[in-house]
């Protein structure tokens, strides 16, 4: 017996387990549904949409420039459409702020939105956002 044995038989009894599972994977990349997602002055729109216990997940980030007045915020909606057009589902997008550096581009916010059924194959994950002013008001820290 090799000296690894245990070591190799620790490891297929921990994969077992499903301890190390890997995500799920992306269905966009794997081209069963399709992703539009706008830009707004400059905010992309960076997502992942999977598949989880017979629902639809769309998970990401909005990517921004520097916006010298403040942190970036939105409002948003995500739909899913059918693939001869007709909209299965909206849902709106709640984006969180999130801290960032001062040059370049970065994440500005993150959002997570499930849809309660998996769409038909072919269907389209369509994500739109708007970005508000920045509101001194609004008790979040400037960017310096």
């Amino acid at each position: 017996m090799s000296p690894r044995s245990p070591i190799l038989a620790l490891c297929l009894s921990l994969a077992g387990c499903g301890i190390g599972t890997p995500p799920p994977p992306d269905l966009v990349a794997q081209g069963v549904y399709r992703l539009q997602a706008d830009t707004a002055d400059g905010c992309r729109i960076e997502a992942e949409v999977t598949g989880r216990d017979g629902q639809l997940w769309v998970t990401g980030r909005m990517t921004a420039r520097h916006h010298p007045d403040g942190p970036v915020t939105a409002t948003g909606e995500a739909q899913v459409v059918a693939p001869d057009g007709r909209l299965l589902s909206r849902q709106p997008l709640e984006f969180e702020p999130l801290r960032h550096g001062r040059h370049g581009s970065h994440p500005a916010a993150r959002f997570s939105v499930t849809f309660p059924e998996l769409p038909p194959v072919g269907s389209t994950v369509r994500i739109r956002h708007r970005l508000a002013p920045y509101d001194p008001a609004a008790g979040l820290p400037r960017i310096r």
